[in-house]
């Protein structure tokens, strides 16, 4: 899924938590006790009670608000101190990813969105190159030139095929003539490796621990890297022939030849 399809499903997902605290308790409500009677449970609220206790007043308090609590009914309470917390901590959730995606938005957002770059004027296309090359730099290092990538996208934008839609497409359509545009080349390789989500990130490191155990902890780099991507992309490897790649890598040696042919 590219970044912009998820941050506007997001941005549904929290509007719909935000109504469904305050509206949705009487549907579920009513869903739980269909549930109760099918299981023979009996569909009503007890609140567990509580033995009373004094509090000493102080001198300097009012006598009325010595003992002052909030009593709810049983229902309320559950509604108050266990519906509405889950809920509220389901939304904090959202908005923490949702606030992150839109930090990416504004960062990348001219790029992977190809409707709004081809539509830019060159005063906000140059504030974007310039706000990118900021982002990726460190200290006097940066992967890319601001005013290069600005010169680059005004003349991308009138070769790009009106056809492509999604940010992926432009990448392969890049990837043929990245000589032209090396500017451009990097950035949307750096911007395709930006998860959007956690699961292709712990999906990656769970492969890892199959692939680097206690048995092959002397495994090199390189090496590891491969089966690493091998093992990711296992559908992908399925694919490709195996045959036709032994024999462009024997023939890259001439005593690799030999030992194929052995």
């Amino acid at each position: 899924m590219d970044i912009d399809i998820a941050i506007a499903q997001l941005k549904g997902l929290v509007s719909f938590f935000k109504e469904y605290r305050e509206t949705g308790f009487q549907a579920a409500k009513v869903e739980t006790e269909r549930i109760a009677v099918d299981m023979d449970i009996d569909p009503t609220f007890y609140v567990k009670a509580k033995r009373g206790c004094k509090r000493k007043r102080y001198h300097d308090e009012e006598a009325e608000k010595v003992g002052e609590d909030v009593i709810f009914t049983a229902e309320k309470n559950f509604r108050v101190n266990y519906f509405i917390k889950i809920v509220d901590q389901g939304l904090v959730s959202l908005e923490t990813r949702f606030d992150q995606l839109q930090s990416y938005e504004k960062i990348f957002g001219f790029l992977f969105d190809l409707r709004k770059l081809q539509l830019a004027n060159d005063g906000d296309l140059m504030d974007s190159c310039t706000n990118f090359e900021a982002f990726l730099k460190h200290d006097i290092h940066s992967d890319l030139d601001a005013n290069d990538l600005f010169l680059e996208l005004k003349l991308f934008k009138e070769v790009l095929p009106k056809e492509m839609k999604k940010a992926v497409e432009v990448l392969d359509f890049l990837k043929k003539m990245e000589s032209c545009y090396p500017n451009i080349w990097t950035a949307y390789r750096i911007m395709m490796t930006i998860p959007v989500s956690v699961a292709s990130a712990e999906r990656s490191f769970s492969k890892l621990k199959l692939i680097k155990s206690y048995l092959q902890s002397t495994m090199a780099q390189e090496r590891l890297n491969g089966l690493w991507i091998i093992s990711i992309e296992r559908r992908m490897a399925e694919k490709l022939d195996y045959k036709s790649l032994m024999n462009e890598f024997a023939g890259r040696n001439a005593r690799r030849i030999v030992r194929f042919e052995e």
